[in-house]
């Protein structure tokens, strides 16, 4: 995932919510409101930490929007909560293909794409580098040995999507990033903790997550350039596979191969890295771990083993020292 994907935390007097609701559970958007000139007689109140908020009307300085109180912490709130959704709904998508769910299930634009989708290996925030830059997508799928096909990128994205520069070099070196907002997902996931406060029912949030992903869908992000980039970079690639076949069936001793070969200028990907035996999760890891190895909080987040030690037990394990129970999917004391 790229560093403009990350949740920032921000002033809480000028962090802003996008829609506010009534203390009946009616939504109220910015846009329904803009274009109104009286606003409603009734209290706001925040679908994320359930305080007052007020709405402010546009002008040449600002946009509309819903203001806390200069006192609020709801920035800390939403940006933790934001981060628990994000990172679930990454390791829900891995899962599913690496349960069988194609591509073609979950992507839209593909078509237009004109290219064969991998079948290969799924990886979660593995990095790269290209051009100097250095690059960590939510979810990779590989192309397996052989299969002519670019690697796709899952981005799980909070705000905006990648930049077009982005996405030219990612299309030149044989990568397509597709990207699934999930700011819907947050007004489900408040609208569903509210009822849960209420009515004391625990809702299912990994398929709350799954539902979304097969309904949303990842939307291949395609452009002019990046069909160029990922055309000449696949026209290579075939090239490429038909010198080594043909330089193969060269050397084999039952061939007289008399004409000079011209390698082709495309260069292999690097072998993938030996993959190691999985260390042993730290002794208070209760929450299990990510599908590449390292251990999670009580809030669905992944850190690493290094930073695990360094973390606090509320951090660890929740507040108040309460731990979740998978079973009976209830918090109870550690």
């Amino acid at each position: 995932m790229e560093s403009t994907n990350a949740v920032k935390i921000v002033n809480p007097e000028v962090f802003r919510v996008p829609y506010a609701i009534t203390e009946d559970d009616r939504s109220f958007d910015i846009k329904d409101l803009i274009e109104k000139r009286e606003v409603p007689d009734e209290k706001f109140i925040c679908p994320v930490c359930e305080e007052r908020v007020f709405f402010v009307r546009e002008t040449d300085q600002r946009s509309a929007h819903f203001r806390h109180q200069t006192t609020s912490t709801c920035d800390r709130i939403a940006a933790e909560r934001a981060q628990t959704i994000h990172d679930r709904v990454v390791q829900i998508t891995a899962r599913m293909i690496q349960n069988g769910v194609a591509l073609a299930q979950i992507c839209t634009g593909r078509k237009g794409l004109k290219q064969e989708l991998p079948t290969g290996q799924v990886c979660i925030e593995k990095s790269y580098t290209m051009q100097g830059q250095r690059y960590q997508p939510d979810i990779s799928i590989l192309p397996q040995d052989g299969q002519i096909a670019p690697t796709f990128e899952l981005e799980v994205v909070l705000t905006h999507r990648p930049e077009k520069d982005r996405l030219k070099l990612a299309a030149q070196n044989g990568r397509v990033v597709a990207c699934l907002s999930i700011g819907k997902l947050q007004e489900y996931f408040d609208t569903a903790k509210r009822l849960e406060t209420r009515t004391g029912r625990a809702f299912d949030f990994d398929k709350m997550c799954h539902d979304y992903v097969v309904t949303n869908k990842f939307s291949i992000l395609q452009d002019k350039d990046v069909k160029q980039g990922l055309r000449a970079f696949i026209s290579a690639k075939r090239e490429y596979l038909r010198a080594q076949k043909a330089e193969q069936h060269r050397q084999s001793p039952t061939t007289a191969h008399k004409t000079p070969h011209t390698p082709s200028p495309y260069v292999a990907p690097a072998e993938p890295p030996i993959v190691r035996p999985a260390l042993p999760l730290p002794v208070d890891a209760t929450y299990g771990a990510s599908a590449n190895g390292n251990p999670l909080t009580w809030s669905g987040k992944v850190v690493s083993r290094q930073a695990w030690g360094k973390l606090t037990d509320w951090q660890k394990h929740g507040p108040n020292g309460r731990v979740w129970n998978g079973k009976t999917r209830r918090w109870e004391a550690a």
